[in-house]
Formats: C-alpha cells, sequence, structure tokens
C-alpha cells in the first residue's frame, strides 16, 4: 500500500478460534465509479490495452531502424525515456478494473490517473523526439533524405499521434465520487 493512500485504510486486530491475533486493513475512504456498464468497461479495457501494444510495438519498432539521428542526443534521449513513461502506462492500462462496482482510490490512482498522467508525459516525450528528428532533418539534410531516417520519423510520429489519440479516448471516462448523481449530457 502506497503511502499516499494510508489514510484510506484502517488497520483491525480480529482473533480467530485458536486464539491467533491477525491484522487487517479495512478500507474505509471514499469510493468511486465509472458511467460505463460492465460491457464499456471491458471495451475500454480492451481498447486501451490494444493501444498501448500498438504504441509499443511502433516504439520499440523505430529503435531498430539503423538511423544516424539516433546518435544525436535530441533524438535518442526523449527516445529512450519515453520508455519510462511507456512502462508506467502499461502498468495503469493493465489495472483498469474489469467490471462494474464500487472502486477504492487507490484502484483509480494506480490505474486511471496513473494511466493519464503517463500517457501525457509520454506524448510529451515522444513530440519532443519527432520534433528532434525534424531539427536533424534541417540540420543535416544530405543524412537526412535517406530511407532508414524518414520511415523513423514517420513511425514516430504515428507512435506520437497514437499516444494523443489515447489521451483524448482516457477523458471520455469521467470517474465520480460514489452516490454523487451523474451530471446530465450535454445539449448543442
Amino acid at each position: 500500500m502506497f503511502k499516499r493512500y494510508a489514510d484510506d485504510y484502517e488497520l483491525v486486530i480480529t482473533t480467530d478460534e485458536n486464539g491467533n491475533e491477525k491484522k487487517v486493513a479495512k478500507y474505509r475512504g471514499q469510493y468511486f465509479e465509472l458511467p460505463l456498464d460492465e460491457a464499456g468497461i471491458q471495451h475500454f479495457k480492451r481498447n486501451s490495452i490494444g493501444l498501448f501494444f500498438i504504441m509499443a510495438a511502433l516504439h520499440v519498432g523505430a529503435g531498430f531502424m539503423a538511423n544516424l539521428g539516433m546518435y544525436q542526443f535530441y533524438i535518442a534521449l526523449p527516445y529512450v525515456l519515453a520508455y519510462f513513461a511507456l512502462l508506467y502506462v502499461a502498468v495503469g492500462v493493465f489495472r483498469l478494473p474489469q467490471e462494474k462496482r464500487p472502486l477504492r482510490r487507490d484502484e483509480i490512482g494506480l490505474s486511471f490517473e496513473r494511466m493519464k498522467s503517463s500517457g501525457v508525459i509520454l506524448a510529451i516525450l515522444l513530440a519532443i523526439g519527432v520534433v528532434g528528428e525534424g531539427v536533424f532533418f534541417f540540420l543535416m539534410p544530405r543524412e537526412a533524405s535517406k530511407l532508414p531516417e524518414v520511415i523513423y520519423f514517420f513511425i514516430e510520429l504515428l507512435t506520437t499521434l497514437l499516444a494523443v489519440l489515447s489521451l483524448m479516448y482516457q477523458r471520455t471516462i469521467k470517474v465520480i465520487p460514489h452516490g454523487e448523481e451523474k451530471a446530465p449530457p450535454e445539449t448543442k
């Protein structure tokens, strides 16, 4: 359990029939819910996992390109740092709930909030790498015109667009505190 969520739990000491004491953490914090039915939750998780795997495959695949741009720190550094953000996106995506039920604050924080914050960092790092590749095109036009350089640029550009698409998809889910009424749909 993370220190941030420690106040949401209370230690309760129970005694079994043999007289052994056992400490059990009992949740006493606020619950949250998702404005989706069970099929919608599973659909969201499945799509999030699919987007993650596509982004990861493209990003790893771009690293196998034999391009000279990867020897430049302003391209290589964001490329490598994006793996950390990609890892945290993966942790958040795989912790998404599978069924409709009241969710604890730590479940929301370690899935939805982690996925969103890491997704923003991932999109920023990928965009920096794409801009860095653009700078490389400008500074070394002779080297930049080679096919591996162009392929790397478009793969990373596609990965960046998928990261932004993933963020937009995540924004469609609004986590609401349990018991509060859902806001009426907006009218145009």
